[in-house]
């Protein structure tokens, strides 16, 4: 029985929302290069950061914006590697496993640590306490959104597939991702018969949106804008608390009348 199927009541689905807040830059725990005699030559070579999507999503965009930024103040590179499967598992799980000298780090959501376990059936476990939080990065909001061609105009227009015999079918980054769980609470409550098609990131997921394979997504603002400024996909609403000042005239889950509010939030763990 996959995550879709399983019959959450609402309580169950607003309680794993709770999880859903923040994404994390990890790394292993342990005696770090920088607790060493020698810490004052770290980094003296170049440090690997490991983003557990596919390429093309916002998770792999900050951290490649980011890595750029980071090699002048560091002196070293800083490269970035893409390790998707199991949402942000295999990555994450890589890091866990290399010494904990400071030169592999993780950029794995929140979700991992609090969703994941609970929506996927023998998930494996990734434990916080074994990786260190380095610091906090960036909050997204997360957005539904549809091919320029769909017949949704509105998010009423989606609404009124409730009742139709419709599957409806849904992409994601991973099932336990806050991609994923916003937009299987909100079919839940809309009462819509919906079919998730998990991708190995955001990426993936909004280019298969992009051709129609499936009939909806959703994404953080940043994966899709590209496509909503060129026409290509629309903006359907907004699962934040109160209307974007970047997106005034997108509406929200809440004006849908959905109690919904999900973000993505990340931080660097090392």
């Amino acid at each position: 029985m996959d995550a879709l199927t399983r019959d959450y009541s609402r309580r169950d689905l607003l309680r794993l929302g709770a999880g859903v807040g923040s994404g994390l830059l990890l790394g292993a725990c342990g005696n770090l290069k920088t607790d060493s005699p020698a810490k004052s030559t770290y980094p003296d070579h170049a440090v690997e950061w490991v983003v557990p999507f596919a390429p093309g999503g916002s998770t792999d965009l900050i951290a490649r914006t980011l890595a750029k930024g980071l090699e002048k103040p560091l002196g070293q590179s800083v490269v970035v590697v893409n390790r998707e499967g199991a949402a942000a598992v295999v990555g994450t799980k890589e890091v866990l496993g290399a010494q904990p000298d400071g030169y592999k780090i993780a950029f794995p959501p929140s979700s991992l640590f609090t969703i994941t376990p609970l929506v996927v059936k023998n998930a494996q476990e990734v434990k916080l306490e074994e990786m260190k939080i380095v610091t906090g990065l960036t909050v997204e909001n997360i957005v539904i959104i549809v091919h320029k061609d769909s017949p949704y105009k509105t998010i009423q227009d989606l609404l009124q597939e409730k009742g139709t015999g419709k599957k409806l079918k849904f992409a994601h980054s991973g099932v336990g991702t806050g991609v994923y769980f916003s937009q299987l609470a909100f079919y839940k409550e809309a009462g819509i018969d919906a079919i998730d098609v998990p991708f190995g990131g955001s990426g993936p997921a909004v280019t298969a949106l992009l051709g129609k394979q499936v009939d909806v997504a959703a994404s953080q603002v940043a994966e899709s804008n590209k496509y909503v400024v060129s026409g290509d996909m629309r903006r359907l609403a907004i699962f934040s608390a109160e209307r974007s000042q970047l997106l005034p005239n997108l509406p929200t889950i809440k004006e849908a009348g959905f109690d919904l509010v999900v973000d993505q939030s990340r931080d660097r763990k090392s």
